[in-house]
């Protein structure tokens, strides 16, 4: 299991490296910071009403781990495995009747305004406009998430830049549309990542971004999400995302797996280590299987309930 590492990275964004980042205010750069995420011993539960005795239900079970610049996290398991409920808690968005515990921090602070600006999350629900083009949504959300600042010709350069990285150029006139009568489904999430682009996070939490998308949009989407992670246009990003089934191809574009069961960690490395984890734990991967299943199917019969993770 990773460790806690909280470090915490600068990028000055003056110079002409090539994580400097592309995002002006106002005509100059910004210093961007690129951000460790760290939580520890994270425990959440909810009173659980129809119990005689109002008994809590645990949702989360002490979790640990980090997610560094530069890397794609994904969070797997079973339904009810307490993925979103973790990502949610990340982000400090766990309120109302839920217990919690435990600490996250972000390189090493705790969870301040000027370190939330730098924090965008996905909503698995597309938070989008069907009356809207796809350019007038980009430059609605330009102007809730961009310093007040930022000059009409920044905004647009950014958003012109951001609409060819993600596919989006020959959509900007278009109505967005309801599902299935505007702009195709892959589009709609990729308009939704670029929403979420706007304000040039250094951090990015994703639920179920694919969600609704065929095998390739899926692909797709996530190959993006590598590139941004990896430092596409700026400086490297620290990118988490649940999913659910992912095909074998999306599941290798993970740089690193958290693989969820009841609440607590079954496995958190390197995708591409998890095959020998399971291999020792004797449950190899079968020739010809996607792993991302023949994973979630281990978890969901509870094979690895008596094996010490």
């Amino acid at each position: 299991m990773a460790g806690t590492e909280m470090n915490e990275v600068v990028v000055d964004s003056s110079s002409n490296d090539k994580k400097a980042s592309k995002f002006k205010v106002g005509g100059s750069f910004t210093l961007k910071k690129e951000w460790v995420i760290s939580w520890v011993d994270l425990k959440a539960s909810v009173r659980n009403k129809a119990s005689k005795g109002a008994a809590e239900r645990e949702l989360l079970k002490g979790l640990t781990g980090t997610a560094h610049p530069g890397t794609l996290l994904a969070i797997m398991g079973p339904s009810g495995s307490g993925k979103t409920t973790l990502l949610n808690m990340l982000a400090g968005k766990i309120a109302g009747t839920i217990t919690k515990t435990g600490e996250v921090l972000y390189g090493r602070q705790r969870l301040r305004p000027d370190i939330k600006s730098q924090l965008s999350y996905m909503h698995q629900d597309e938070m989008i406009w069907a009356e809207l083009t796809v350019k007038e949504q980009l430059n609605l959300n330009a102007h809730l998430r961009m310093p007040s600042d930022t000059t009409d010709a920044v905004k647009t350069a950014y958003i012109d830049d951001l609409t060819s990285k993600l596919g989006l150029g020959k959509t900007v006139n278009t109505l967005i549309g309801s599902i299935g009568h505007g702009i195709s489904g892959g589009e709609r999430k990729r308009l939704s990542f670029a929403c979420e682009l706007l304000n040039d996070p250094s951090m990015l939490l994703a639920d179920e971004p694919t969600s609704g998308l065929d095998s390739y949009m899926a692909e797709g989407l996530v190959r993006l999400m590598k590139k941004f992670a990896h430092g596409e246009g700026g400086s490297s990003r620290t990118i988490l995302t649940t999913i659910h089934q992912p095909s074998s191809e999306v599941f290798l574009l993970f740089d690193q797996l958290l693989l969820m069961h009841e609440g607590a960690v079954a496995y958190h490395g390197p995708t591409a280590e998890a095959s020998a984890f399971f291999a020792a734990a004797g449950a190899a991967v079968p020739t010809g299987f996607n792993p991302a299943d023949h994973y979630l199917r281990q978890l969901a019969m509870g094979y690895l309930d008596q094996v010490e993770l």
